[in-house]
């Protein structure tokens, strides 16, 4: 009797020192696991797409956010042979070539997506970008650019040189240079309050941070060998590839001359990329001229410069500007036919490069093939039986 009384003593210490060891193990952290049901609650009506689990790294910036799924190429367009990934970005999409924007092609976006982005960046230092196309609110629907798609699809934003277009590659130096077009994937549109021509590419990745899925980078080279200082523009009539014609014919009688620019005297920043960057909007100087001939039908400007290496620069062309004009105002805009938007100094090597004005008094207006890309040698032979006189205003613009 004694002994089951004591085995039963001892079975309940041991009870109760296991009771306390469980107790104990708890307030130090031992985790006790129960099995139960888990409940997975439904989606609600607001709720946001994630993105995909296989995707890793941040949403924006430098190294965009990647998802296998969604990929994106330069398709072939008849002429030009189609661009993977690393591929050669062909002559007719870059300044000497046509200038035209390549086609692209995408597919592979993750379910949620609402629409796409577009940006068309390159690194050419440590520390520093450069952002040569941009379109957004591209709808969910559409998977390809054509060729030089201009504003058919989407909204532009800004190039590096504040025009709302496509800036086709231009390096002021050889070497190869590698470019990225990278498109993003959204379910929802950008948040941004800025218009669209405020829209630069930093403006662009921080309204699209918070709504990016996905996004897909396909990454061109471009190789100039020439070495020349050629700025960047969004058109073809950039670098002509020749040396700058003769001088035009002039009586002398006929005068340029503008509020913003003194004959050979520097071009102040406000007419320059330079003073873009630093907050200016550029924009074409205000232009002037007197004395031409009686019989004046129209006119016509062309902006020209020599590069570094002795081969002719274009930066505007506007011509079948009315013969009753005394000039153009500042920032011109509806008047005459705009071969090429005025285009300031290239940003090259340091140095100081002597710049041109050309004023043409013509018999009457000229007919060009696609007027508004027409190029320096079309618009000159086409002006070529009808200048009466020319004018000039030479000024400079240095880089520091």
């Amino acid at each position: 009797m004694k002994r089951r009384l004591k085995s039963r003593w001892v079975m309940a210490g041991l009870l109760a020192i296991l009771g306390l060891l469980v107790i104990t193990s708890g307030c130090t952290g031992t985790t006790i696991t129960k099995t139960a049901a888990v409940t997975t609650p439904l989606p609600t009506a607001d709720a946001k797409p994630q993105p995909p689990a296989a995707s890793a790294g941040p949403v924006s910036g430098e190294t965009p956010f990647k998802y296998g799924g969604l990929q994106i190429r330069i398709p072939a367009d008849g002429k030009n042979p189609a661009v993977e990934d690393n591929g050669t970005l062909p002559l007719d999409y870059t300044c000497d070539g046509t200038s035209a924007s390549p086609p692209l092609e995408w597919s592979g976006e993750p379910a949620g997506t609402t629409e796409f982005c577009l940006i068309m960046w390159h690194v050419p230092g440590p520390n520093s970008s450069k952002f040569y196309w941009i379109i957004y609110n591209i709808p969910k629907e559409v998977h390809s650019l054509p060729k030089n798609v201009g504003k058919a699809v989407g909204v532009l934003g800004l190039n590096e040189h504040n025009t709302r277009e496509y800036e086709p590659p231009c390096s002021s130096g050889s070497g190869d240079k590698v470019y990225r077009l990278t498109l993003y994937a959204l379910y929802d549109k950008p948040n941004m309050k800025e218009t669209p021509d405020q829209v630069t590419r930093d403006v662009m990745l921080r309204s699209i941070k918070d709504v990016t899925l996905a996004s897909a980078t396909v990454n061109v080279h471009n190789e100039r060998h020439s070495g020349e200082i050629v700025p960047p523009t969004p058109t073809a009539q950039a670098g002509t590839g020749k040396p700058p014609p003769p001088a035009p014919f002039s009586s002398g009688k006929m005068t340029a001359t503008s509020s913003a620019l003194k004959e050979s005297d520097r071009m102040p920043d406000k007419y320059t990329r330079t003073g873009a960057k630093a907050g200016y909007t550029t924009v074409s100087p205000q232009l002037a001229w007197t004395g031409p001939p009686a019989d004046t039908q129209s006119f016509a400007v062309i902006g020209s410069g020599i590069q570094t290496g002795g081969n002719e620069e274009i930066h505007w062309i506007l011509y079948n500007i009315p013969g009753t004009a005394a000039g153009l105002p500042e920032d011109v805009n509806g008047i005459g036919t705009v071969g090429q938007p005025f285009i300031t100094p290239s940003e090259g090597a340091a140095g100081t490069y002597k710049k041109t004005l050309t004023v043409y008094a013509l018999s009457g207006p000229i007919t060009v093939a696609e007027p508004d890309k027409a190029d320096a040698a079309k618009v000159r032979a086409a002006m070529e039986d009808k200048i009466l006189d020319t004018a000039t205003l030479n000024y400079e613009f240095t880089v520091a």
